[in-house]
């Protein structure tokens, strides 16, 4: 039972892809649509979690076939060098799995998977940046309403106390 791995071209054509372009052109959002864009943000999380969570398996098969490709290919080389009496080194078996065309290929699959796997680390930062930024907004329209509520209400008081010393020192202006 042998494990395969995607290429980066099934990958680039998969639904998950679009979904993860579709979540990219969300992720900005105007003053206008905070409320809404707060609101979408725990799904758009979710998306990247789910996105991050796939990437991590494909890393993991990508590494484990790249590891099982390379023993067998160490068990093979040393088997030749025993049937053959052949002294070979550390170095040299090290040597040998490099050039090999086959585990090339696997490490170029462990390679485009760490990619993509770091590549979904960043998207669910981008998500929580985008938490953060709401929230931020959040908190300033809160302040901008105390402030605004406490000026109505010092603006209330002056009022009354402008009306009270008129009516007290009935020579004074309103203006002063």
């Amino acid at each position: 039972m042998k494990r395969t791995i995607k290429s980066t071209e099934t990958m680039a054509g998969s639904q998950t892809d679009a979904d993860i372009k579709n979540l990219l052109q969300r992720i900005d959002f105007s003053p206008e649509d905070v409320i809404q864009a707060t609101a979408e943000n725990t799904r758009m999380f979710r998306q990247a979690v789910d996105y991050r969570m796939e990437q991590v398996k494909y890393r993991n098969v990508a590494k484990m076939q790249l590891e099982e490709a390379e023993a067998a290919a160490e068990l093979l080389l040393r088997a030749d060098a025993r049937d053959t009496r052949e002294k070979i080194t550390e170095n040299h078996i090290k040597a040998h799995l490099l050039v090999n065309p086959e585990l090339h290929d696997r490490r170029e699959a462990r390679n485009r998977a760490d990619e993509h796997e770091e590549y979904s680390k960043l998207l669910i930062d981008m998500v929580k940046m985008r938490r953060d930024c709401l929230q931020i907004i959040q908190g300033l329209a809160m302040t901008e309403g105390s402030l605004r509520r406490a000026a109505e209400a010092a603006g209330a008081e002056l009022s009354k106390m402008r009306s009270k010393i008129q009516a007290r020192y009935p020579g004074a202006t309103s203006g002063r």
